[in-house]
């Protein structure tokens, strides 16, 4: 094996994204505890409001900014991939986050927690890196592809989720109840989140993968319905009908259809 090619893995991407996910951790610390320091009225009233509001909206783009202006600064010591590391800091925000809104307070923790994210959510990226790198036998490759799909299509409808919570519902932490008293609007966000996780995950697998693309794109859908099968059982029935009509097998064959290998 490649001494190279391990030095990548562990300290290009692995280690990598670790301080991507801890940074993620401390930049969302100083957003939101630092204006303690000066009051909860620095901003007065409306005004405050306003400002507040503003940086919901743009808060998904400020902590992954930071973190990447932070890692350019260390790129002497790292070789960096954006394409890693966008997806690296957006996936450790939604663990944080969570963190933060049941009233934790300890700055270690949470840098802590993003840390261990950012590790975790790294491991697709090293897979990719192992699969393009190496030689090896076509079922155990893809194997490896599916199971990097699978882990890279559920990252992606996690951040979906959050995304779309936020812009929809007003906070991804605020409780929107039961799906039998949802508004029609809220059902977006389950619908949206999964069918581009199932999107994503069978386009990787359709790219990456050495044969039978369009039957492994299409298993992952079916892999990803058997995952939320017991969430689209709390749903009404109109719903879950939509959902599994079309937010998995059709997308994971839309999924391989955007590779062009169709064609």
């Amino acid at each position: 094996m490649n001494k190279q090619v391990i030095v990548n893995i562990l300290k290009n991407i692995l280690l990598l994204g670790t301080l991507s996910g801890l940074f993620v951790g401390f930049y969302i610390c100083l957003l939101i505890f630092i204006p303690d320091f000066f009051g909860a009225n620095i901003f007065g009233g409306k005004r405050e409001g306003i400002i507040f509001q503003i940086l919901g909206y743009l808060f998904p783009l400020i902590v992954p900014a930071a973190s990447i202006l932070t890692i350019y600064v260390l790129k002497k010591y790292f070789q960096p991939y954006l394409v890693h590391l966008i997806p690296v800091c957006l996936i450790s925000m939604i663990p944080v986050l969570v963190i933060i809104m049941g009233e934790a307070d300890d700055i270690h923790i949470i840098s802590g927690v993003g840390g261990l994210v950012g590790f975790i959510s790294s491991i697709p990226f090293a897979l990719f890196y192992f699969i393009i790198e190496f030689k090896m036998h076509s079922i155990i490759k893809n194997s490896l592809v599916v199971l990097a799909g699978a882990i890279s299509g559920t990252y992606v409808s996690l951040f979906l989720g959050l995304i779309l919570k936020i812009y929809i519902v007003g906070g991804f932490a605020v409780n929107i109840g039961e799906p039998s008293v949802w508004e029609t609007k809220y059902f977006l966000i389950p619908f949206f989140s999964y069918a581009g996780g199932t999107i994503v995950g069978a386009l990787i697998i359709a790219k990456y993968s050495v044969s039978h693309h369009l039957v492994l794109s299409i298993f992952v859908g079916l892999l990803f319905l058997l995952r939320d099968f017991s969430t689209l059982s709390t749903m009404p029935y109109w719903f879950a009908f939509v959902q599994i009509s079309l937010a998995y097998i059709p997308m994971g064959w839309f999924g391989w259809k955007l590779t062009g290998q169709n064609k």
